[in-house]
């Protein structure tokens, strides 16, 4: 599995606003759920460094201002920043950084195209409705779906627990955290993004 690094990067900084974050990674020997899993650590590697590129580029100055170029390469020499493996059951008295994650506690569901993209399916609503003031409009919804699964018929599609790791403390005390995994079997491409959903 291998991590489209500046694909991801890039849709990151273009698409802050939306209550998701994405990752993007080519798999070539795809073998299902072991598969899933192994792309959602990887998602959680890249928040990981995500969070840690935004800790060292803000200090003092205005997150707006950022500047992107500087920010990919921050991203790349960052690679070694992984999420820690525990057997810790229960996070929610843990802070959310760094990220940890009990590999025994995840679990997922398989769901079919017609109920990931339902008018009251999780993934619309938390997107047409996300608490933080990041909503977006349907037609926003759709043109972003059009671009990241334009064959909708050979996907494979997995929602997560969100136990397994402190990261989703705040998703669980507020509105909700939801993680999914989305395979492209004709593309050989997984999509993996969240939406932690809280107040401000």
């Amino acid at each position: 599995m291998e991590l489209l690094e500046k694909e991801t990067v890039s849709f990151y900084l273009r698409h802050d606003w939306t209550p998701f974050h994405y990752v993007f990674l080519k798999e070539e020997k795809y073998s299902g759920i072991n598969s899933h899993q192994e792309a959602v650590l990887e998602f959680l590697n890249c928040s990981n460094r995500f969070r840690e590129c935004l800790r060292l580029m803000w200090s003092d100055r205005n997150p707006m201002k950022i500047d992107h170029e500087a920010y990919a390469r921050k991203f790349h020499e960052l690679n070694e920043e992984k999420i820690n493996y525990t057997d810790i059951r229960f996070f929610d008295k843990m802070k959310e950084y760094p990220i940890y994650v009990n590999k025994e506690m995840m679990r997922a569901k398989r769901i079919t195209p017609e109920s990931f993209w339902a008018e009251d399916g999780i993934y619309r609503t938390s997107f047409l409705d996300a608490p933080q003031g990041a909503a977006g409009t349907e037609e926003e919804f759709n043109q972003l779906n059009d671009r990241l699964f334009p064959d909708k018929d050979h996907l494979h599609i997995y929602l997560w627990n969100n136990e397994f790791t402190n990261y989703y403390n705040n998703g669980r005390y507020w509105d909700g955290a939801y993680v999914w995994s989305v395979y492209d079997e004709k593309r050989k491409r997984f999509t993996v993004f969240d939406a932690i959903l809280i107040l401000d």
